[in-house]
């Protein structure tokens, strides 16, 4: 994990899949590193599978999703949260592929995923293009399985038993809040760079990016 904070695989254009069970700590892991990013100075953005679809489905009809959809596909780092938990149609499928075709080889992309990439094929109802979209994906890629219980069934709490609330309270301790505490913090800065970037994109202009 240190490793990857240094985000020098992103300079050379890496991609990472977070993979595992719900509940594991795989958003929180992106957040974290576009956090980091976005302390670097990079152009970096988080967003969740559906928000992007509807950000493609949305560019040719509405210049604010045109304008997100261009500092997607020209960032320097792009975390895609829940990847392929949903069925997508053709077009929509087709879609996406573009846009990951476009960013091939010059922008990093963050996949978060509790599907192996094998079933895709499925979630997209074709298995030609999900072979072109991980040859891309895959080509310069690190994959990490996360494995372990959820989290939040962990410190799952009841409204009837104020006794084991009170029991999971003392268990989980400060570090628990800590670590909801930084996800919640990491996540709103996250999103407040993005506003702050799109409102001065749109204001300024775009601005030029640090490759080239």
């Amino acid at each position: 994990m240190k490793e990857l904070r240094t985000l020098n695989w992103v300079d050379q254009a890496y991609n990472v899949i977070l993979m595992g069970p719900s509940g594991t700590g795989k958003t929180f892991i992106a957040g974290g590193l576009i956090y980091e990013a976005v302390k670097q100075g990079k152009k970096a953005y988080m967003m969740t599978m559906e928000e992007l679809i509807t950000t493609i489905k949305m560019k040719s009809i509405s210049p604010t999703a045109m304008g997100n959809y261009n500092r997607i596909a020209k960032a320097d780092l792009v975390a895609i949260d829940d990847i392929m938990l949903f069925p997508i149609n053709k077009e929509d499928a087709a879609g996406f592929f573009n846009l990951i075709n476009t960013m091939h080889e010059h922008t990093s992309i963050i996949i978060t995923t509790n599907k192996a990439p094998t079933e895709w094929a499925q979630t997209l109802d074709d298995e030609v293009l999900a072979s072109a979209l991980l040859d891309r994906i895959l080509y310069r890629c690190e994959v990490i399985n996360l494995k372990g219980t959820s989290y939040r069934m962990e410190n799952r709490q009841t409204i009837f038993d104020k006794q084991n609330i009170k029991k999971k309270k003392n268990k989980t301790g400060w570090l628990t809040l800590r670590k909801i505490g930084a996800f919640i913090f990491a996540h709103y800065r996250i999103y407040h760079c993005y506003i702050d970037v799109s409102v001065n994109s749109q204001r300024t202009g775009p601005a030029s990016s640090s490759r080239e």
